[in-house]
C-alpha cells in the first residue's frame, strides 16, 4: 500500500534565531533546541508554582466558590460527574481529595459507562443518578458539560445544582448551568486556554482554598491550611495524558508534579502502576507519564469501569493499590490484543480504499461491525500517523438483543484539518446525520445511525477537499544533524529531563546516515537493530516502534545496508544499568 508522503525538514525560526537568547548558562547545543521551539527567556523556563495565574479571573469562578462555600457551610451533598478517560479520572480523584483537604465530607463519584451512556452529562445518567443514587445538591462535572445542554436541563428540572469544569470547545448553544467554569468560554479573562479538565479543577481547588481563608474556615480547623501542590501527580499525569498543548502554563503543573513524583510526593496507586511497569520513580519523565501510566489507566474507561481508576487513583493502602493496578495491566494487556486485529482489519480497509480512489482518500473513514468502541480512538490515531491523513474509525452500539443502534466514532486530526468544525460543518449542512459530536481541533467524538454513515463519509471528503494539497505531505521535523560525539548517554540524560517534552514542545529529533549492522522484528510490529555510527565506526542500538517492517526489510536487502534515520537520543534502563539508544522514528 502506498505511504504518504514523507518530508523531513530541518526545525528553525528566524525570528526567534535572531532575537537576543537569554539561555546563555546552556551549551549552545541545548540553546539552539530551546531557540527553535519558542523559548528563548529564563521567564518561558518559570516552573515556580508562583508563577501560577489567579484563578479568579476564569469566567464562572466566583459564582462556583460561592456555590460550594455554601455547600460547606450547610454540610451538602456534592457529586462529581467525570469522564472516562485518563484526564477524567484524574479529575474526579483530584476532586475528591481536594475537597476532601478543604473539609468537605459528603461526596462521591459517578463515572459514566462508555457503552451505555456515552460521554457527557446526558439525561440517561441524570435518570440514573435520579434512580440509583441519592440526588445530590451539588454536582460538579469534571472534563465534561460544557455540552451537556439537556443534561443540565433535567438536573435542574431535579432541584440540582450544575457546577461545569471543563475544557473543551463551547458550542453555540451553553447549558443552564449554576456556574461554568472552562477557559474556553467568550469572554474568559483567564490567558492560558490549553489547560486540560484537571488543570482546570486544580484551578478550581486554588480558588477554593482563597475561599476558605476569605470566610476564616483554616482558623476553625485544627493544623496548617492544606497543601493542594500535594495533589499535583494527578495534575500532572492528566494533562499529559489528554495530550494537551504543553505551553509554559502546563508545563509549571506538569513539571512541579513531575518533581513531586521523582521525590515519592506520589499516590499509592500511581507507585503501583510504576512498579507494575518496571519504570524507577526517581527519574520519571512525561514520556513514562504518556506510555506507561496513562494506558494502564484509561484501559479500564476502554473495555471495562473507569471507576476502577479512579478508586486507584483513591487508594491509600499499598496492598490494594497493587491488586488494582495489576488488573489494570491485565485490561491494557486484553486492550493490545483487540487493537493488534482491529489495526490489521483497518489496514485491510484502506488498502481497499486506496484502490477504488487511486490514492489513499484524503480524509480516512473505517468501520468494522466487529470493533469495540472503547478502541477505536486508538485506530484512528495509528492510522492517522501512518497515512498522515484526518481519520475517523467507527464501532457499532448493541442492543440488548443484539441489534445495532448507532455508530460511535472517534476521530483524530493532522494540523489544516480542524475536526469539530468539520463535524459542525456537516451536521449544519445535512440535517439528521449526527445525533452527537464534540471535542478539539486534533480529537473529537461522534454518533450516528447505521443509515448515515455513507452520507457522513461523502459530506467529510466534501469538507477536506477544500483544503490545500501541501497539508497532506507529512512534514517530519528534526533538529539537524547531531554530530557522534552528542550520541552519548550525558546528552541523553540531559534532554531527557531538560523540560516536560510533548504536544506543542515536541521531542528533540535528530537526523543521520547509519549502516544496518542487525535487525530482528519484536511482537510483528517493532524492530530492535544494531546501528553502526558512519564515522567513528562504533555500534549503538536502536529501536523502532510499530515500524514500516517492508522499509527495514529493503535495507537489510540492499547491498549498501546503509539507513537514514530520524530519531530521538533515549535513556535504556535495564537491570539497573542506563545507556544511550536510538528511538527511531522514520527509515529511508
Amino acid at each position: 500500500m502506498k505511504e504518504a508522503v514523507v518530508k523531513v525538514s530541518v526545525r528553525k525560526n528566524e525570528s526567534l534565531l535572531g532575537a537576543v537568547s537569554e539561555l546563555t548558562h546552556f551549551p549552545e547545543f541545548v540553546q539552539s533546541l530551546l531557540l527553535s521551539r519558542g523559548i528563548y527567556r529564563e521567564l518561558d523556563l518559570d516552573i515556580r508554582l508562583k508563577s501560577l495565574s489567579n484563578p479568579f479571573l476564569m469566567k464562572g469562578m466566583s459564582e462556583a466558590v460561592d456555590r460550594l462555600m455554601l455547600a460547606l457551610k450547610n454540610k451538602q451533598r456534592i457529586l462529581i460527574v467525570g469522564d472516562f478517560d485518563a484526564d477524567g479520572a484524574t479529575s474526579t480523584a483530584l476532586l475528591i481529595k481536594g475537597l476532601s483537604l478543604l473539609g468537605f465530607h459528603t461526596l462521591s463519584y459517578f463515572l459514566p459507562d462508555r457503552f451505555k451512556f456515552g460521554y457527557g452529562l446526558s439525561p440517561a445518567i441524570v435518570k440514573e443518578i435520579q434512580n440509583h443514587h441519592v440526588i445530590p445538591d451539588v454536582l460538579v462535572t469534571v472534563d465534561n458539560g460544557i455540552s451537556s445542554v439537556e443534561g443540565i436541563a433535567m438536573a435542574n428540572a431535579l432541584g440540582i445544582d450544575v457546577i461545569v469544569t471543563d475544557h473543551h470547545l463551547p458550542g453555540d448553544v451553553l447549558p443552564e448551568a449554576f456556574a461554568i467554569v472552562n477557559p474556553n468560554q467568550n469572554d474568559c479573562n483567564f490567558e492560558y486556554k490549553n489547560l486540560a479538565g484537571v488543570g482546570v479543577a486544580f484551578h478550581v481547588l486554588m480558588a477554593l482554598r482563597q475561599g476558605c481563608r476569605r470566610d476564616g474556615q483554616f482558623e476553625k480547623e485544627e493544623g496548617q491550611e492544606p497543601n493542594l501542590a500535594a495533589l499535583l501527580d494527578l495534575v500532572a499525569i492528566g494533562t499529559v495524558a489528554d495530550v494537551v498543548h504543553l505551553d509554559a502554563y502546563n508545563r509549571i503543573l506538569v513539571e512541579q508534579g513531575l518533581a513531586r513524583m521523582r521525590a515519592g510526593i506520589v499516590s499509592e496507586g500511581i507507585k503501583a502502576l510504576l512498579v507494575i511497569a518496571q519504570k524507577p520513580i526517581g527519574q520519571l519523565t512525561s514520556q513514562d507519564i504518556a506510555f506507561a501510566i496513562a494506558p494502564r489507566i484509561n484501559a479500564a474507561g476502554r473495555l471495562d469501569d473507569m471507576s476502577l481508576g479512579v478508586e486507584l487513583l483513591l487508594a491509600t493502602q499499598p496492598e490494594a493499590a497493587m491488586q488494582m493496578a495489576q488488573s489494570l495491566d491485565d485490561l491494557n494487556k486484553d486492550r493490545k490484543l483487540i487493537q493488534k486485529q482491529m489495526q490489521l482489519e483497518a489496514e485491510v480497509i484502506v488498502s481497499q480504499l486506496s484502490e477504488q480512489f487511486d490514492s489513499i482518500p484524503r480524509i480516512i473513514c473505517v468501520y468494522h461491525e466487529q470493533w469495540h468502541q472503547g478502541v477505536v480512538g486508538l485506530i484512528a490515531s495509528q492510522l492517522k500517523e501512518r497515512f498522515h491523513r484526518p481519520v475517523f474509525a467507527f464501532a457499532p452500539v448493541f442492543n440488548d438483543e443484539g441489534g445495532i443502534i448507532e455508530l460511535k466514532g472517534s476521530g483524530r486530526s493532522i494540523e489544516g484539518v480542524h475536526l469539530r468544525d468539520l463535524l459542525d460543518l456537516v451536521a449544519k449542512q445535512n440535517e439528521g446525520c449526527l445525533n452527537k459530536f464534540g471535542g478539539h481541533a486534533m480529537a473529537a467524538g461522534l454518533s450516528l445511525q447505521v443509515e448515515q454513515y455513507d452520507v457522513f463519509v461523502r459530506q467529510a471528503q466534501k469538507v477536506v477537499l477544500a483544503s490545500p494539497d501541501t497539508i497532506f505531505e507529512q512534514q517530519i521535523w528534526v533538529d539537524g544533524v547531531l554530530d557522534e560525539a552528542s550520541i552519548h548517554l550525558d546528552k541523553a540524560l540531559l534532554l531527557e529531563r531538560l523540560v516536560p517534552w510533548g504536544q506543542g514542545l515536541p521531542e528533540p529529533k535528530f537526523q543521520g546516515e547509519f549502516l544496518l549492522v542487525s535487525m530482528r522484528v519484536l511482537a510483528e510490529h517493532h524492530v530492535k537493530s544494531v546501528l553502526k555510527l558512519s564515522v567513528s565506526g562504533e555500534s549503538i542500538e536502536a529501536i523502532c516502534f510499530n515500524a514500516h517492517i517492508e522499509s527495514w526489510h529493503a535495507v537489510q536487502n540492499s547491498a549498501s545496508k546503509l539507513v537514514r534515520a530520524v530519531y530521538s537520543l533515549s535513556v535504556n534502563r535495564f537491570r539497573g544499568q542506563e545507556g544511550v539508544q536510538l528511538l527511531i522514528d522514520f527509515i529511508e
